[in-house]
């Protein structure tokens, strides 16, 4: 069961609801991309509420962030800062279900 409110939720918890919403580009079946814009310092890993559903394609793949680069996927898709609030959201509206 979920937490009644947003800020209780757990790490494990988030990330089971933000890749259940599917790829945030194409809506294929997700895993969990930690967005690089949120880094602290080079070569550490951001939060993991710092994270947007990516399908393998979008995540490492061909067109995958991690294979074309931050600077062409952003020009792309989206600056991912962006990104991660608008996946918040999105997990913000499902939780009032569970309200």
């Amino acid at each position: 069961m979920l937490p009644k409110h947003y800020s209780k939720l757990t790490a494990t918890q988030y990330k089971g609801l933000v890749a259940d919403q599917g790829c945030y580009i194409c809506g294929q079946p997700a895993e969990i991309h930690h967005s690089t814009n949120h880094r602290k310092a080079y070569g550490t890993k951001s939060s993991d509420f710092d994270i947007i559903p990516l399908c393998p394609n979008h995540h490492r793949g061909q067109d995958g962030i991690h294979h074309i680069g931050v600077k062409r996927w952003e020009a792309i898709y989206g600056d991912q800062n962006k990104i991660v609030e608008k996946v918040r959201e999105r997990v913000k509206e499902e939780l009032k279900n569970y309200i």
